[in-house]
Order: structure tokens, then C-alpha cells, then sequence
């Protein structure tokens, strides 16, 4: 049997904490969603430390492992990887990074959501309760396609028939509101189930976000999980479609909506479109791409992307000595990397070049207005509306540009001293 270290004697048991389990692949995921620890093995060492759990001493589990396998198992390595990731109690607990349904990125602050009752939550995300959904957005859907006019144009985000700053103001609040919403909807879905739930804020790129840690769902089945990264977007397109409804009723006379309020609910409308578009973007880590990953069985997609990219540009420079290792990763999750690669590249691509295009462009433009507007010059702007355009830029826009920077030099840096080792 493999020679053990002086911390461990093979006529010793050791105290394997409560865990759950969820096939996976080729691999079983343990976990304890109450600490949000997680960790992927083979059905081998499932078995080693089921073993362990029933009482067994390490030396009879490791004879019992043999016996099985028909290999020696290095039971020292392996005590030693599950002390480091909580499952065997030890002196030294594991501090984790955890997994967020939203970015991975830098966490300005969270606020716990257990407060949503898991027995509320399972009420709201019944199975009824999501068919009344999808039944609302099919049915707007069916309108929008059938009078496309409907459909407000951008123009609408200028309120020409109303105060620029006030009707702003109010959206950007009622917009902040549907973003917590959107939040919520994914924290209930995972309530549901009892698991603790967390809400902070980051970035994606250069576009500051907020984003909920559901990584207890981790052990859930891929059906929840699925409802678990929709529901945000199924919230989103359900007032989407009660906006559409609204607008329909307004074109056929069934209310009256003045040309401002009618550009006020337009305004709400593009604001839903654009957050569900955003979702869209899964070359970030959004709702569809934690759809996808899950639906691959990749748990580390981008992660795997990003290291097989910089082990590219490492080989490619002559650097093969700092490459990362990932031959252990299987030839499907190889493939479903070098297949996303592909969406990441052109993906962030077209994010810095819509940047450089729409939204410089547009704050081009601003400025042209104030210097009009200071010059004697007629324009459609007040000073308020400069204000308020002032304080978006530094208050939302700003904030995500200076963290995605941020981001950018720390990654740059740490290249940098790789390459120079």
C-alpha cells in the first residue's frame, strides 16, 4: 500500500463531512451547497470516500480500493486534496471563490436574499406559474410579428414630446428596478429549493452589472438549473410583453396615451429588449452562457477557453515551459473549447468595437450638443439633461469601464511576468 505521510496512519479513520451527489459525465459533482463547496471526481474516488464516511480506517479503505480497481490508490494525495477542499474535516478549511450565476469579475459588495421563503419561492416557480409566462410572451410575441410598427424606434430615447431629464430619470429608475427584479427572479428560483442565495455587483467587460451567486443549485438537475438562468429573462419579457399589450391597446383605442407617455412606455420597452439582448452575449458570462456550459457538462468553459488561448499565444512565442497543462480535460470538453473560442474571440471583438463605434459615437455627440449649447447655439438639450447625461456616464458607464481597465491591466501584468520567468 502507498507509504503514508506522518499525518496520516492507515489504522486511523478520518471524519468525512456530509456531501451530495450528481452524476455528471464521466464524473460524479460533490457538494455541500451550504458552504458552496463543489468539487468533480471519478466513480473510484466517490467510492474511496464513501468508504471512508462508513467508518472505514484508511487502510482498509485503501485494501478495499484495490480489491475494486486492481490499483494502489495514493492515499495520501488524496486525504490531503479532500482536507484542502472541506470535505474531510481538518485544521486547514478551505476559503472559496465562489461560482455566481452572473460575472466573474470584481465584487464591489453582496447582500444576502435569504430572506425570499423557499415555500413562496416553490409557489412562484410552480409549474403553472411559468406556463401563464410563456403563454404571455407567446401571445405578445404573436402581436409584435403580426404589426411590426409597434415596435418603437430609438428616436423614442430622445423625448422629443417631453422633458429629456425627468422621463429619463424615470426610466433609469424603473430600469434599475427590473434589474433587481431580473436578480430575484434567479435568486427564487434557487430559494426554491432552500439554497442561500447572494446579490452583489460587477462587470462584464466594460458594462457594470449586478449578479446573483446561486452556486448551491450546483447539485440540482439541469432542469432546475435551466429554469434557474431563464428566469431572469422569462421576468424580462413578461413586462417586455405587458408593455407590448399596452402599446397595442393605445394603436386600437382602447386607451389614450398622450405622444410623451407613448414615448415613455417605448422607451421602457427598448430598455427590456436591450437587457435580453445583452443576455444574448454569451461570449460573456451571462445567462445563456451558463445555459450552454451547463448544457455541455463544461463547468469551466471560459476558464478552459482563456488558458487553451494563452497557452497559444504562450507556444507561439516560445514560451512552451509556462504552457498549462490540460490534458486531463476530456476530448468532448476539448472540443466544446476550441468551438466556443471561436464565439469568445469574435465575440469580445465585436463588444470593443461596438464600444468604439456606437458609444463614443454617442458621447461624441453630447458633447457636440453642450459645445452648440454654450456657444449661443440652439439645441435640444437643457442644462439639466447635460447633468444627467454627466452623471450616467460617470455614475453607470464610467464605473464599468474603469473595472474591465482594471481588469485588463492586472491580466496584462501577470502575462507579462510569466513571460519573463
Amino acid at each position: 500500500m502507498t507509504q503514508l505521510g506522518a499525518s496520516y496512519k492507515a489504522d486511523t479513520t478520518v471524519a468525512v463531512l456530509p456531501f451530495q451527489r450528481r452524476p455528471e459525465g464521466d464524473e460524479i459533482v460533490i457538494g455541500d451547497p451550504s458552504r458552496g463547496a463543489f468539487l468533480a471526481l471519478p466513480k473510484d474516488g466517490v467510492d474511496l470516500l464513501d468508504w471512508l464516511a462508513a467508518g472505514d480506517t484508511i487502510g482498509e479503505a485503501a485494501r478495499r480500493y484495490e480489491a475494486r480497481y486492481h490499483e494502489t490508490p495514493d492515499m495520501e494525495d488524496f486525504l490531503a486534496v479532500m482536507t484542502a477542499e472541506g470535505f474531510i474535516a481538518g485544521d486547514r478549511p478551505r476559503e472559496e471563490e465562489p461560482h455566481h450565476h452572473g460575472p466573474k469579475g470584481r465584487r464591489l459588495r453582496k447582500v444576502s436574499l435569504d430572506w425570499i421563503s423557499p415555500a413562496v419561492a416553490r409557489r412562484l416557480t410552480s409549474g403553472p406559474v411559468v406556463a401563464a409566462c410563456l403563454l404571455l410572451i407567446g401571445g405578445a410575441t404573436a402581436i409584435m410579428l403580426a404589426d411590426l410598427s409597434l415596435f418603437p424606434s430609438t428616436d423614442v430615447l430622445l423625448y422629443p414630446h417631453g422633458n429629456f431629464a425627468v422621463l429619463s430619470l424615470t426610466v433609469l429608475a424603473l430600469t434599475l428596478g427590473a434589474t433587481f427584479l431580473h436578480e430575484l427572479a434567479h435568486a427564487t428560483v434557487a430559494r426554491a429549493a432552500g439554497v442561500p442565495v447572494t446579490l452583489g455587483i460587477s462587470n462584464l467587460m466594460y458594462v457594470m452589472v449586478a449578479q446573483t451567486d446561486i452556486s448551491g443549485l450546483r447539485m440540482a438537475s439541469k432542469g432546475r438549473l435551466f429554469l434557474a438562468f431563464l428566469a431572469g429573462s422569462i421576468v424580462d419579457l413578461v413586462s417586455a410583453s405587458l408593455l407590448v399589450l399596452t402599446l397595442f391597446a393605445d394603436r386600437h383605442g382602447v386607451i389614450a396615451m398622450a405622444p410623451a407617455g407613448r414615448e415613455f412606455v417605448g422607451a421602457l420597452l427598448l430598455s427590456y429588449v436591450f437587457r435580453v439582448f445583452f443576455q444574448c452575449f454569451f461570449y460573456l458570462r451571462t445567462d445563456l452562457y451558463y445555459l450552454v456550459s451547463t448544457a455541455l457538462n463544461c463547468r469551466n468553459l471560459m476558464s478552459d477557453t482563456e488558458t487553451m488561448l494563452r497557452n497559444g499565444v504562450l507556444r507561439l512565442i516560445g514560451k512552451r515551459a509556462h504552457v498549462t497543462d490540460q490534458s486531463g480535460i476530456s476530448r468532448r470538453e476539448r472540443t466544446a473549447i476550441r468551438t466556443y473560442s471561436v464565439f469568445y474571440i469574435v465575440g469580445r471583438g465585436f463588444a470593443v468595437m461596438t464600444l468604439l463605434t456606437v458609444f463614443v459615437p454617442i458621447m461624441a455627440t453630447v458633447v457636440t450638443e453642450f459645445v452648440t449649447w454654450t456657444s449661443g447655439g440652439r439645441s435640444h438639450l437643457t442644462p439639466l439633461d447635460f447633468v444627467l447625461i454627466l452623471v450616467l456616464m460617470l455614475g453607470v458607464y464610467g464605473v464599468g469601464v474603469v473595472m474591465w481597465v482594471r481588469g485588463l491591466i492586472h491580466g496584462l501584468v501577470k502575462f507579462g511576468r510569466t513571460v519573463r520567468a
